[in-house]
């Protein structure tokens, strides 16, 4: 698939070589033109994007010309996850990998696999006429061979390059042209559930520790609610990024924790993946409870707070008491002032609505002061005060309604 329009970029920045490689000026085929459409020039991009025709003239996407892909926005090249999953496997030189993108069976989300195999095991287990379980053997033969695999991975690589499974095959499947046979891996993977791939994940641990502590039990519900898959079949010993989990997963993750009480971040879980190791981190840091700035704890300290609150509520028309705090304004907001200044009604929003009739209008206003009462920025007015400069003053107050009965002129307020 070529690109071409306005918004295409110039090139790669100081790239001569990869501009050369990903754009072309004036192709043949453009130039000549075709029934009905005359010829032009012009300079395409290179996606490296495999697509089709449908007859309803939408493109069918079929894969890649190289081997890169995209996961959850981030592009991979799977020659590189492939070289460090070799590479990680020292103590199998034989072995073959082939990382692809598959998404499972009833799941709309692609998730990153490995597909190894180990010709000398598999040659053995032929020669000795051991096909009877030998797939099983070959998986636990794998899993033995793999075990730290995740972890030397993480240490090289960033977290969205880790594949969610590695697989254990036989053989790695070729074309006709000697070329692997990826479409054949990627069926072969995409007729597994969730729950399936991650049993027949050669990483996961072969042994099932059911959560024994309160937080294990905790954490293991949360995680089959965000990965949608049965909590029973979760171990304690499980890694949340080899059981479907990923960097979006994760941030479910950490909010359906805090809607529960629990202190938990991204980082936590990619530090501490293993359920039982992030149960343990939990158990021993309770949340902090979110303690804001004392009012008016951020007016320097030479300025009178007691003056200060009198000169706003001044300023202001109110009452010193319905002042609940004053603190500077961020840089952001004197400029955009600064900017209002010099032209009047830059940054500035007036709007004015027209509520229909079936409105009623004693709840519409309760409703707006509800609103205002609860966030104090809507209560908010910017002041420059002496000794200070531009500050930020939250007034108790309520709102000031201008009503014209009978006129079908927008309300403000």
């Amino acid at each position: 698939m070529l690109l071409e329009g306005p918004l295409i970029g110039m090139g790669y920045l100081n790239d001569p070589e990869k501009t050369a490689a990903a754009f072309i000026e004036d192709p043949p085929w453009l130039l000549r033109g075709g029934p009905g459409v005359p010829g032009r020039r012009g300079r395409l991009y290179r996606t490296g994007d495999l697509v089709r025709y449908n007859d309803d003239g939408t493109l069918h996407f079929i894969g890649r010309k190289d081997d890169q892909v995209k996961i959850r926005g981030q592009r991979v090249e799977l020659g590189e996850v492939e070289t460090h999953i070799r590479q990680a496997l020292a103590s199998a030189p034989d072995a073959q990998v082939v990382a692809d993108v598959v998404t499972p069976q009833g799941s709309t989300n692609p998730v990153l696999v490995a597909f190894i195999s180990l010709p000398s095991y598999s040659k053995g287990a032929k020669d000795g006429k051991d096909d009877e379980g030998s797939q099983d053997r070959l998986r636990a033969a794998l899993s033995q061979l793999a075990q730290g695999l995740d972890e030397k991975l993480a240490a090289t690589i960033p977290s969205y390059m880790i594949p969610s499974a590695c697989l254990a095959v036989e053989t790695i499947p070729v074309t006709a042209t000697g070329k692997t046979d990826r479409r054949k891996l990627r069926g072969l993977a995409g007729r597994l559930t969730q729950d399936q791939l991650t049993s027949q994940n050669v990483l996961r641990h072969r042994t099932h520790r059911a959560p024994t502590t309160a937080a294990e039990r905790q954490l293991q519900r949360l995680w089959a609610d965000v990965l949608g898959i049965d909590a029973a079949s979760i171990s304690a010993e499980d890694s949340f990024l080899q059981i479907g989990g990923d960097s979006i997963q994760a941030m479910r993750l950490a909010g359906a924790a805090r809607e529960q009480g629990l202190s938990v971040t991204v980082a936590n879980i990619f530090k501490r993946p293993k359920l039982s190791n992030l149960a343990e981190a939990l158990s021993v840091s309770a949340p902090k409870p979110i303690v804001g700035p004392e009012p008016f704890s951020l007016l320097k300290d030479e300025v009178d707070k007691s003056k200060a609150r009198s000169q706003v509520a001044a300023l202001c028309g109110v009452n010193a008491c319905q002042i609940q705090d004053i603190f500077p304004c961020t840089p952001l907001q004197e400029g955009l002032l600064a900017m209002t200044a010099k032209r009047p009604g830059d940054y500035v929003s007036h709007n004015e609505f027209l509520l229909d009739e079936t409105v009623d209008a004693s709840r519409f206003k309760r409703a707006c002061q509800e609103v205002a009462a609860s966030i104090p920025i809507l209560r908010s007015r910017i002041i420059d005060l002496p000794e200070q400069g531009l500050v930020q003053a939250i007034i108790d107050k309520e709102i000031d309604w201008t009503d014209q009965p009978g006129s079908t002129e927008p309300v403000t307020y």
